[in-house]
């Protein structure tokens, strides 16, 4: 998925808005010369802050950060995990972190709730099947504590709200 949709489906998650732009005139554009409002236009365009830019990267962190996260890079994939929401699933025999390709792609994953997994059966010794994709959406009912899940869904309604409090560029 290219920055620009993940960008997109950040601002969708947390509710931030969009600014307009039209060919036919600045942002806001009061003087467009067409006789369309700018919703109508064919020549507007929506824009999303995007958070592949270095400032508005470096906030997004900084968001993570502040709140108590740890953010970890590994070969192939970034991970986000909460210290204080520890909790237990079935899949899971360790604290909880939620992964991604890329940085934007875990903050989008974590704030849904998202497990990216990729799991192999074995068939017989030495010898697996073909990769399987088991991502999901993580549910209360798969928590062998409950009680982390709900203290989790706090803590992304925490980081939507600092997320849409924060000042963003846009371009």
């Amino acid at each position: 998925m290219k920055s620009d949709n993940l960008s997109k489906e950040l601002c969708e998650i947390c509710g931030i808005g969009y600014i307009i732009k039209c060919k036919h005139g600045e942002q806001f554009p009061q003087n467009c010369d067409c006789d369309y409002s700018c919703e109508e236009c064919s020549a507007h365009q929506k824009i999303f802050p995007d958070f592949e830019k270095p400032e508005n990267y470096k906030k997004l962190q900084e968001i993570f950060i502040n709140n108590g996260h740890s953010i970890t890079l590994s070969k192939d994939w970034y991970a986000i995990s909460n210290g204080d929401t520890d909790f237990v699933t079935d899949m899971y025999d360790t604290s909880f972190e939620i992964i991604g390709k890329t940085f934007l792609k875990a903050v989008c994953n974590y704030l849904r709730l998202w497990i990216e997994e990729i799991t192999q059966e074995q068939i017989s010794y030495g010898i697996y099947s073909e990769p399987i994709n088991t991502s999901h959406k993580l549910t209360r009912e798969e928590c062998i504590y409950p009680r982390g899940y709900d203290d989790l869904l706090k803590d992304v309604e925490r980081i939507k709200q600092a997320i849409r409090e924060t000042e963003w560029v846009y371009e």
